[in-house]
């Protein structure tokens, strides 16, 4: 059973809309939990599955190492990007935060979204989630979810 209710990707806004989740948010990395939080955000941007982001607080910080380099978004700003590392498993890039996002996400300022592709695994509630398509987004794919999501072949472009 899911707390989640029914939501249509096409409805989402641009520019993005951030806001908190309700839900428990969960990252498993090498058997262990490596996030877990009820003080989360999501944003949510047209034809995008919702991208989770986590408090440092209630982050595992010390398997995390900077990854080098990073990416821009037009809304966000300048992304950094972090290798998660346990029990002799490594996932580079797996993860991002912005250290000094736009105003709009300010609220955001040092959280970390994890790539669900590239842990273990990632909970909303206590719905597992699938990884947006493609390797470029980071969003979470959650059952309630409708409408065509952003990712897959042919899709960058839109």
């Amino acid at each position: 059973m899911t707390d989640l209710i029914p939501e249509n990707v096409q409805d989402y806004s641009r520019p993005p809309a951030l806001e908190p989740v309700p839900q428990r948010l969960r990252v498993l990395f090498a058997g262990q939990t490596v996030a877990d939080t009820v003080a989360g955000y999501r944003v949510l941007e047209t034809h995008h599955a919702p991208t989770y982001y986590l408090p440092p607080e209630d982050v595992r910080t010390d398997l995390l190492t900077s990854a080098g380099g990073g990416s821009f978004c037009e809304w966000k700003g300048r992304a950094q990007y972090w290798t998660i590392e346990h029990s002799g498993q490594r996932a580079d890039r797996a993860v991002w935060s912005y250290a000094t996002p736009t105003p709009r996400f300010a609220s955001i300022a040092g959280y970390f979204a994890f790539y669900a592709a590239l842990v273990e695994a990632c909970y909303v509630g206590d719905t597992k989630v699938l990884p947006q398509p493609g390797s470029f987004y980071g969003g979470w794919v959650t059952p309630n979810l409708d409408g065509i999501i952003k990712g897959g072949p042919g899709t960058e472009g839109w």
